[in-house]
Formats: structure tokens, C-alpha cells, sequence
């Protein structure tokens, strides 16, 4: 997909090795939600399918990638 292609494109890249890593808030934010659709089916670990619920609730980037690809995800908690 080109549009997803010129997303990731235009994300800043490191130039050296950091000394130490870790998830920016948008991806903090996300595995926060899927824990939140994790508790709301009474689930004991974050699936693939919490991960896809939070994704789909991702404004800055995922969910304008599934409705490009006409993917649509209907969950209310």
C-alpha cells in the first residue's frame, strides 16, 4: 500500500544506536486500550484481536489505513 509506505517513509529515523529504548506515546496509548478491550472480555492477556480493536481506534494513523483499505471494525464497549 503507497500510502502506508509514505507514512512510514516520513517518520523520523535515528542516525546512531541509542543507549536506551522505548515506546512513544502513541504506542503506549494503543496497548493501554487493548488492555481496556482486554478487561472488557474478561480476558487474562492481550490477543491479536485486542490489539486490532485498539489499532482501529488509532487516530493518527491506523485507523485511516483500514478505512483507505475499506476495513471496517464495529465494537462497542
Amino acid at each position: 500500500n503507497l500510502s502506508l509506505k509514505n507514512y512510514v517513509n516520513e517518520q523520523p529515523r535515528l542516525k546512531l544506536k541509542p543507549d536506551s529504548v522505548y515506546i512513544g506515546k502513541a504506542l503506549n496509548q494503543t496497548l493501554s486500550q487493548a488492555d481496556i478491550i482486554k478487561s472488557s472480555f474478561k480476558d487474562s492477556y492481550i490477543s491479536v484481536e485486542h490489539l486490532l480493536l485498539a489499532l482501529a481506534q488509532d487516530t493518527r494513523c491506523c485507523k485511516n489505513f483500514f478505512e483507505q483499505e475499506n476495513l471496517s471494525i464495529f465494537w462497542r464497549m
